[in-house]
């Protein structure tokens, strides 16, 4: 008896697991484009190599105002379309992303050269002080003579104008590192902006009576597009007919590239 339980068991749960679809996650991508006055009818196209079976085929990154009413997908030969089922998806974003990383990086060595700039200011500043305090050459150069009077000079401002140069010098570099700095800060908000995008989730479930490797056809109606008519008049001359040509303007926002 029980020995027959654990083959009973496994007899009932063999069919269950035969049951369960696989799940994959497919490319596809535009091929056709019918565009309304209001609205635009995308039409996608991918292949499809699969064994017999079931099997939930998904898309992701599709717009998110796509009507999931409108979800139209192809016949397939050898193959039933069981179900087709729509969903909003929100990625998230991803702190452990190698782009982040880069950029934080950069970030902090950045930041460390920013400090080295104030570092050697400050040494700049230091010297400079020292050398103004000493300006004074009279006080302790009775017995030297004008030469030597003029050569001490020319040093003091030689040495004043390159150490004011040295700072302009750091003072631009820190000011060119705080901009790429904060270019590096915008960068890494755009991503975690487009990696944590809301979008559209179509799973469609289909059943292979057989292997196959063929191509498979789905669209859907979007909101975010459409055409307005416009005109141009042109007339040659006033005893000539006017010339009319017929022109539209295409705007679409699904973020989709077509």
């Amino acid at each position: 008896m029980k020995n027959l339980l654990p083959a009973l068991f496994l007899l009932l749960t063999a069919p269950i697991l035969a049951q369960v679809p696989d799940t994959i996650t497919q490319e596809s991508e535009i091929n056709n484009v019918t565009i309304f006055f209001t609205g635009a009818q995308i039409s996608r196209i991918t292949n499809l190599e699969l064994p017999k079976g079931k099997h939930i085929v998904l898309f992701n990154e599709l717009p998110v105002e796509l009507n999931p009413n409108s979800i139209q997908v192809d016949g397939i030969n050898n193959c039933k379309i069981l179900s087709v089922k729509h969903d909003i998806k929100h990625n998230q974003p991803d702190d452990d992303d190698p782009r982040i990383k880069k950029l934080e990086d950069e970030i902090e060595q950045k930041n460390k050269r920013i400090d080295e700039i104030s570092d050697e200011i400050s040494v700049y500043n230091l010297e400079e002080k020292l050398l103004m305090d000493n300006r004074d050459l009279s006080r302790n150069d009775e017995g030297s003579s004008i030469a030597e009077i003029k050569e001490a000079a020319d040093y003091y401002r030689e040495r004043l104008l390159e150490l004011r140069k040295l700072k302009q010098n750091l003072r631009n570099e820190y000011e060119d590192i705080k901009e790429e700095i904060l270019d590096n800060y915008t960068k890494i908000n755009k991503i975690f902006a487009e990696s944590g995008k809301t979008y559209s989730q179509v799973a469609i479930t289909i059943e292979c009576e057989m292997e196959i490797n063929t191509d498979m056809i789905y669209s859907y109606y979007i909101t975010s597009a459409g055409w307005e008519p416009t005109y141009d008049f042109r007339v040659n001359d006033i005893t000539k007919p006017l010339n009319i040509t017929y022109k539209a303007n295409v705007y679409q926002s699904s973020g989709e590239d077509w």
